[in-house]
């Protein structure tokens, strides 16, 4: 049975420049109604890029003219929910604007995981395989494949909107577990030629930390070792980014394990962020979102 998928573009500048300032009180976001009870509505926006002035960051430049790197798109993954975690989170505020303001993508994604904002169901304490699949759920919907029945309707125009069929995947902090996690079932969902690359930014794995109680050590390197494994083996670009004060991973025993798991010497990408810790400020988000672009958009 087909569903229907309510979207909007946020593609007006006031609306954008709201998110990167972390505004709240912005237009209402769409819902991915799939019709469900195993399989939740969720909250989804899209974003393409347009001339955004750059005020929210002190700057008063408008962007660069658009750079062709192929027409594809860039999905964000959120931090965990118990913690605090939504799609308005600094860090994944940053890098939305970042990407959006770079020109770069024909469009940029991002959604609130169960129980958050407008989406319905709960979310899981420690991670399980339906908060996983919704990462591939809403993959197949952007690139609307043949593997999802959604119908997309867009509520602020009165035309179809395009979206691409080759996307770019982010997650950050739990967002980035969440992704490593459903790499196979996002192989499931698209084409492998629909992922471009897979980027995990403060990727939490310290037993340490207080994170250990939402994301166990052995879990999470369960999904990072999958991660490292599968894109290896897809030839899927893999990139990891870690603050060099992350107070939930140690930057040092992250890579080294990356490097010890298949395929992770010779394919994943790690970069250490100094002087940096696993919380930002907006500025400093920003910046974060245009490093990722950067390595990200030079592999096409």
């Amino acid at each position: 049975m087909s569903s229907t998928i309510h979207a909007f573009t946020g593609n007006n500048r006031n609306h954008v420049r709201k998110f990167a300032g972390l505004v709240t009180s912005v237009r209402p976001s769409p819902l991915f109604s799939l019709g469900s009870s195993s399989s939740p509505s969720l909250e989804v926006a899209v974003y393409s890029s347009v001339d955004i002035s750059r005020e929210s960051f002190g700057e008063r430049s408008s962007t660069s003219p658009r750079v062709d790197t192929g027409v594809c798109g860039l999905l964000v993954l959120h931090p965990h929910p118990w913690l605090g975690g939504s799609a308005n989170d600094v860090t994944v505020a940053g890098i939305v604007t970042a990407a959006v303001q770079s020109n770069r993508f024909q469009a940029v994604a991002t959604y609130q995981q169960r129980g958050v904002g407008r989406s319905k169901g709960r979310s899981s304490l420690v991670g399980c395989g339906a908060d996983m699949n919704d990462v591939a759920r809403v993959l197949a919907s952007l690139c609307k494949t043949t593997q999802t029945n959604d119908k997309i309707v867009w509520d602020d125009c009165d035309e179809e909107v395009s979206l691409p069929r080759r996307w770019h995947v982010v997650g950050y902090s739990w967002g980035a577990c969440h992704v490593a996690g459903s790499v196979n079932a996002m192989l499931a969902s698209v084409e492998r030629a629909s992922i471009l690359s897979i980027t995990l930014l403060g990727f939490p794995m310290l037993s340490g930390s207080s994170c250990a109680l939402f994301a166990p050590i052995a879990r999470t390197i369960r999904f990072l070792e999958q991660a490292v494994k599968t894109s290896a083996s897809e030839q899927i670009p893999l990139f990891v980014f870690t603050a060099e004060h992350d107070e939930f991973t140690n930057a040092e025993l992250m890579h080294k394990a990356i490097r010890a798991f298949p395929g992770g010497e010779a394919h994943a990408v790690t970069q250490v962020l100094p002087g940096l810790g696993h919380f930002n400020s907006p500025r400093t988000a920003h910046e974060i979102g245009m490093l990722i672009v950067e390595r990200i958009t030079s592999t096409l």
